[in-house]
């Protein structure tokens, strides 16, 4: 069964998105989007890099809201 995304939220500067899942631990992954932009455009290379900075589980409450620090 696929959960699907619950929150999703983009930094102050456009450079990073965040997104919880819906699943019972409600993980989190923060992602750089340039890198994740210019590692999917080379799919030959491998281990090419996919933008991921972070992923892990979090509270097994609901998230209602994902925000960055203004300081980033």
């Amino acid at each position: 069964m696929k959960s699907g995304i619950g929150c999703v939220t983009i930094s102050t500067d456009g450079k990073k998105v965040a997104a919880s899942a819906l699943d019972d631990d409600h993980c989190i992954v923060i992602y750089d989007i340039e890198k994740g932009i210019t590692g999917r455009m080379n799919p030959t290379k491998k281990n090419s890099d996919d933008g991921l900075i972070a992923t892990g589980k979090s509270t097994r409450n609901f998230i209602f809201d994902l925000k960055f620090d203004l300081k980033d």
